[in-house]
């Protein structure tokens, strides 16, 4: 009953509050329903909202590839302005209506949804649906989160490919969150690195600590050898024992 009524009450938080609070989104049009809290009170990963403030202009392309309900999409198409593009990639289908959602409250033309996973290669791949709202994995990663409700099928596509193909303007702005699928969106644009030199800022996480510093060290090392200078942000996540890190990476 006590977890029935703290849901009830989040619904009618989320609900309510209809507008981020603070921070470089405020004011902006949100609905976050079944999503943290910390979206509307504005306070969602402090760190990377100032990186895209001081890293996106008006008029720039911007990827959010795993862009989840929004948050950073509709901050990313404020930065840029209606001259601009933001290019959300996302494959969970509750998520993929949230984007548009907040797109349109925002009435955000600028924001193109792209409903698909990114990796290393175009095609088709399981994806694994969890309870929590920003763990969903695809199954090449190897994680088989704890929560895990289904496995879907779902497109995934490699960046190269997209531009290769020309279905999309080159990106100025990149910013990855794909849980445990990191190094493969890396691969899967060494081209767009060596020849676009996108500003990119990523995240990593995993709840072993030795594991989790592997992960965020490999994908440092491959960004490095992609010709960038990179730089770690400070940790967003303190009070957790889940480790949660971030990048940012800038051509060298």
């Amino acid at each position: 009953m006590k977890r029935t009524l703290t849901n009830a009450l989040k619904r009618v938080a989320w609900r309510f509050f209809r507008r981020i609070q603070r921070g470089p989104a405020a004011g902006l049009r949100f609905d976050a329903t079944g999503f943290p809290l910390a979206y509307v009170q504005g306070t969602m990963e402090p760190a990377v909202q100032e990186a895209l403030v001081a890293n996106v202009q008006p008029g720039q392309v911007v990827y959010d590839i795993g862009a989840n309900c929004g948050f950073f999409s509709v901050l990313a198409a404020r930065l840029t302005g209606e001259a601009g593009r933001v290019y959300a990639f996302e494959p969970v289908p509750d998520h993929i209506d949230a984007i548009r959602r907040n797109a349109e409250l925002n009435q955000f033309a600028q924001i193109v949804v792209k409903p698909m996973a990114v990796g290393a290669t175009t095609g088709e791949e399981a994806l694994a649906i969890t309870d929590h709202p920003g763990g969903a994995t695809l199954r090449s990663t190897g994680i088989v989160p704890p929560d895990m409700r289904e496995y879907v099928n779902v497109s995934v596509v490699s960046i190269d490919d997209l531009l290769m193909a020309g279905k999309l303007p080159p990106p100025d702005f990149v910013k990855i969150d794909v849980e445990g699928a990191e190094l493969a969106v890396i691969r899967g644009m060494s081209t767009t690195l060596r020849t676009i030199r996108p500003v990119l800022i990523y995240e990593v996480d995993a709840n072993d600590p030795k594991a989790f510093e592997e992960r965020w060290d490999a994908l440092d090392r491959a960004v490095e050898e992609a010709g960038y200078r990179v730089e770690r942000l400070p940790r967003a996540y303190t009070k957790t024992r889940w480790q949660v890190g971030h990048s940012i990476a800038r051509p060298a």
